[in-house]
């Protein structure tokens, strides 16, 4: 996986979306070096903490709303339609052009982490498909489309 993500970024205009509970916490656990540097150094994230939430309630910080706005709640609770995230995790941008994208509001933590450089990502400490509603997973998509659209810096 990590060899065919790498082979993506490096092509031109490439754009990425990654989410998931465990997107730092399987890099920590993994405990393998080679995963962790190629997390830092070719998509632009750290591991911060899992946990990092359980009210599900995530909001885009100053420095990105020129372009993002809103507010989001994924599903923290049982719900017969959303799987459950127990454990969303605490990421942090690492590098030049990477930046805090969203953040857990009960807590500040990172909840997100745009990358705008040579090529273009976003990735979410906590599943997608797991905001609750049907229009803010349109809403976060359309705004994320809109950038990846946007002409680069």
């Amino acid at each position: 996986m990590r060899k065919a993500i790498q082979k993506y970024i490096q092509s031109k205009n490439a754009k990425l979306i990654l989410s998931g509970a465990y997107i730092g916490t399987d890099i920590k656990l993994c405990g393998d070096s080679l995963v962790k540097e190629f997390t830092e150094k070719e998509l632009h994230y750290l591991f911060r903490t899992n946990y990092a939430s359980k009210s599900g309630l995530v909001s885009h910080p100053n420095g990105v709303r020129k372009d993002f706005d809103g507010n989001y709640r994924f599903e923290t609770g049982f719900n017969p339609n959303i799987y459950k995230v127990e454990a969303p995790d605490a990421i942090e941008p690492v590098g030049k052009n990477a930046s805090v994208f969203l953040r857990y509001i009960k807590n500040n933590k990172s909840a997100g982490v745009l990358y705008n450089g040579d090529y273009q990502s976003v990735i979410l400490g906590f599943p997608f498909e797991t905001i609750k509603t049907e229009e803010g997973r349109i809403d976060l998509m359309s705004k994320v489309l809109k950038f990846f659209n946007k002409e680069k810096k």
